[in-house]
């Protein structure tokens, strides 16, 4: 009986690999909100020293979100995305002093190579890599004079995300964790400005989106 059990499971997952092509066809864009963890650990203990208080590890973003099936000659057909997101600024200051940062910055994540798992167009399950890029500057200011420090990003990443769609909007939310290769070091505009400790853009980041597709 078990083995008449597994020759059905075997040739049933056999038929939906030859009926599913693996992609939405979705290709809609729209607006997407959500939050992104970075490891401010070392930077708060170096802001704590200066009687500053320390920012938040999860940073809320917000923007521009993009997703299409894409074709390859090579890879054949593929699920993609695209999300350029901006920080809500953020300012920390010293209280009774002069010393304030602000907190800016942007992210873009890109993604190609995904595979929707569910058969159909309704509903979208997607599993895929990319990379995120992205930059943190901090706003130093004390008095009346303004320095900058920058953090650069870059980091592989793996995503997964579920998409509804409905007539034509496009509801989802979508999971991923990125592991920053760059530099830890906060860049400094002049040698005469603090040394700030390094930050690593570790992470999990998750959002939400409303997308119109196109057809």
């Amino acid at each position: 009986m078990r083995v008449i059990i597994a020759i059905v499971a075997v040739m049933t997952l056999n038929t939906l690999s030859a009926q599913h092509t693996w992609v939405s066809n979705h290709d809609a864009n729209g607006l997407s909100a959500g939050i992104t963890e970075v490891d401010f650990s070392g930077l708060n203990q170096s802001l704590m020293q200066q009687g500053v208080q320390g920012f938040d590890n999860q940073i809320f973003m917000a923007g521009w979100d993009a997703v299409k099936t894409a074709n390859s000659g090579a890879t054949g057909s593929f699920d993609a995305m695209s999300s350029l997101s901006f920080m809500l600024r953020e300012t920390r200051s010293n209280g009774t002093g002069p010393i304030s940062y602000r907190m800016r910055g942007w992210q873009y994540v890109t993604s190609t190579f995904g595979k929707d798992v569910i058969p159909g167009d309704a509903i979208a399950l997607v599993l895929a890599p990319g990379v995120v890029w992205g930059n943190i500057k901090l706003d130093r200011k004390v008095g009346n004079v303004e320095t900058l420090y920058t953090n650069p990003v870059v980091a592989p990443m793996v995503r997964a995300e579920l998409r509804i769609k409905l007539w034509r909007v496009v509801l989802g939310g979508r999971a991923f964790y990125r592991y920053d290769l760059t530099d830890a070091k906060w860049k400094r505009k002049d040698d005469l400005m603090p040394v700030l400790n390094g930050t690593r853009q570790h992470g999990l980041g998750m959002q939400v989106f409303l997308l119109w597709h196109k057809k």
